[in-house]
């Protein structure tokens, strides 16, 4: 199917190359529905500007210039979004060198001198969703999709669902789609201090509609990397909203964000609990140490499991620990409960998330034990970083609710 370009499309280059620049300036962007920014740099400067600033539909990027250039490539793709279409030119005609440039996720790799048919040539194949002779695996990579569950209300879920948006995208530099599924509340856009609407809720009802000039309209884009898709509707009757429907804004934001993060209702129904983590590669299962707990963990870890696949993660974080004093459960009991380990916890804080919503402004972005949970949370779903157990008030807390601990009580 050919693939349909609005007006918003945009092609970026960074060029050092006066020949290139000359044949990219002949280029008829327009006439293409293209919006052209091509800028002074080589990879360096693309991989910088790409860690602030919104993807573009199709990247040029010329790797004459670079010492490492399959690095170089590599680090574009890791902070461009999974959609962008890569064109590499460079000096080398070397079979190797360009099945490495495919490899990584390009759309073409063409050596210089570059004449300006062969350039609209590339760019038509993309804009029609041609295959090239020379390519036949177009650059269609997907981001992953991480989703936020309670175990029940009140244990933190959307705080750490919207924080982790925020740090995912300014801490690691990634594309982020932030999707808000309590539809009734809209509780995600409270973090941004975004206006509240009723019209995600009242356009996903409408499967046979959904589509991705739909979900473009109602997107709202906090910054250069988050956007958030958030609604309010108190009287909207959730049993009405059709699977199809949240599987195909999940699809979207797959094709366009490094990263689609969902939080998930408290106590979702159940056909929409497993459609949603069945397209999830990191579950993430929000509780505290209480016996309400268990049994609601207990219960969505078996739901899970039932359906899991093998390169799914399930994660059970702890959060707001060291809210109660007393009353809890030691965290090796209760991991023998639900049968499950606890894979992190996060500090309880009562003053800075309260403030943080009332000033509209991320809790992650502040400087205080909470937030630095949550980012170094995100180090560990990410990049598989460890909890530092050494950290003076995570080690007293391992130590207070120890097995151990409450046996000396």
């Amino acid at each position: 199917m050919a693939k349909t370009y609005s007006s918003a499309e945009t092609f970026l280059a960074f060029v050092d190359d006066p020949d290139l620049k000359e044949v990219l300036k002949s280029l008829p962007f327009k006439e293409l529905g293209l919006t052209e920014t091509i800028l002074k740099g080589q990879t360096k400067e693309v991989i910088n500007y790409l860690k602030s600033n919104k993807s573009p539909s199709i990247l040029l990027v010329d790797i004459s210039y670079s010492e490492l250039p399959l690095t170089d490539l590599q680090n574009i793709t890791e902070v461009c979004g999974p959609s962008v279409e890569i064109i590499v030119v460079g000096e080398k005609n070397d079979v190797g060198l360009f099945r490495n440039v495919l490899a990584l996720g390009a759309r073409d790799y063409i050596v210089k001198p570059l004449r300006n048919d062969l350039i609209i040539g590339k760019l038509r194949e993309i804009i029609l969703g041609e295959t090239s002779d020379a390519n036949t695996q177009s650059f269609s990579h997907t981001g992953q999709v991480i989703t936020f569950v309670g175990a029940h209300g009140g244990v933190g879920t959307s705080t750490i669902a919207a924080n982790s948006g925020w740090s995912i995208s300014q801490k690691f530099h990634k594309h982020v789609g932030l999707v808000d599924l309590n539809l009734k509340s809209g509780a995600i856009s409270y973090f941004f201090n975004l206006p509240q609407s009723s019209n995600f809720a009242n356009s996903i009802v409408d499967e046979k509609h959904m589509d991705e000039n739909i979900i473009e309209n109602l997107v709202v884009q906090y910054n250069k990397k988050l956007s958030i898709l958030s609604s309010r509707d108190r009287l909207l009757d959730t049993n009405n909203i059709p699977l199809g429907s949240i599987e195909k804004v999940i699809n979207i934001f797959k094709k366009q964000y490094n990263y689609t993060l969902i939080d998930l209702p408290t106590q979702p129904d159940k056909n929409m609990l497993k459609s949603v983590t069945a397209q999830s590669n990191i579950i993430v299962i929000v509780s505290d140490l209480t016996l309400f707990s268990v049994a609601e963990t207990t219960w969505l870890l078996d739901e899970l499991r039932d359906s899991s696949n093998l390169r799914q993660k399930i994660i059970v974080l702890i959060n707001r620990l060291d809210e109660y004093k007393d009353g809890y459960l030691a965290i090796e009991d209760f991991e023998t409960a639900i049968g499950h380990k606890v894979d992190y916890i996060t500090r309880f804080d009562n003053k800075s998330p309260l403030m943080a919503i009332n000033e509209g402004i991320p809790l992650a972005s502040q400087d205080n034990a909470l937030s630095k949970d949550i980012n170094n949370f995100m180090a560990f779903l990410l990049e598989g970083v460890p909890m530092n157990k050494d950290d003076t008030g995570i080690s007293k807390l391992l130590n207070i609710f120890s097995s151990k601990s409450k046996v000396k009580k």
